[in-house]
């Protein structure tokens, strides 16, 4: 019987702390809190340079200093005038999901550097990058709209984790090298 009561009582300890947890990360995506895929120099240039408006065109190039924008701390670097003061005008719109990290990655409750900027994909006007041939494999088999909303429920939980603060200078956490 005295087994049983601690049984009990370490269960419910356990539940309840998971659903702390689980609420705390079921809020909106965190004010003030960022985690973007930026370059290891420590310039918070995001996306190795490529300009992430060339990808809803499907011709990623990479951008120019001489057209930069700067959002929440990140810099993001743009291949004309043109494509900047689109992104200037409704940067969200054109932001990356997940900071431009790997999707399968928060499918699985993780964040991964990409391997590579030409596994991509665009669904519902929102772009979505894979890690490798291995990861999009994944989002193929599983299908992206399952994979996308798992992913999005994640995303915040990990933000809370391993996000900076807005405008902090940018390291990468450790458990994403």
């Amino acid at each position: 019987m005295r087994m049983r009561k601690t049984t009990i009582l370490v269960i419910t300890i356990l539940m309840g702390t998971l659903g702390l947890h689980a609420q705390k990360c079921k809020q909106p995506y965190p004010v003030g809190k960022h985690l973007v895929n930026t370059d290891e120099a420590g310039n918070n240039i995001a996306m190795e340079s490529y300009d992430i408006l060339t990808f809803f065109d499907n011709d990623p190039k990479k951008g120019s200093p001489d057209f930069s924008s700067n959002y929440e701390g990140i810099n993001y670097l743009f291949s004309s005038a043109e494509n900047k003061s689109k992104f200037d005008d409704a940067p969200t719109r054109y932001l990356p999901q997940y900071g431009g990290f790997c999707a399968v990655a928060a499918y699985f409750n993780k964040v991964e550097e990409l391997q590579t900027y030409s596994i991509y994909q665009v669904v519902d006007g929102k772009l979505y990058f894979n890690k490798n041939e291995k990861a999009h494999a994944v989002w193929v088999k599983k299908k992206p709209e399952k994979i996308i909303k798992r992913a999005d429920k994640n995303w915040n939980c990990l933000v809370v984790e391993l996000g900076l603060d807005i405008n902090e200078p940018y390291v990468e956490p450790a458990s994403i090298k």
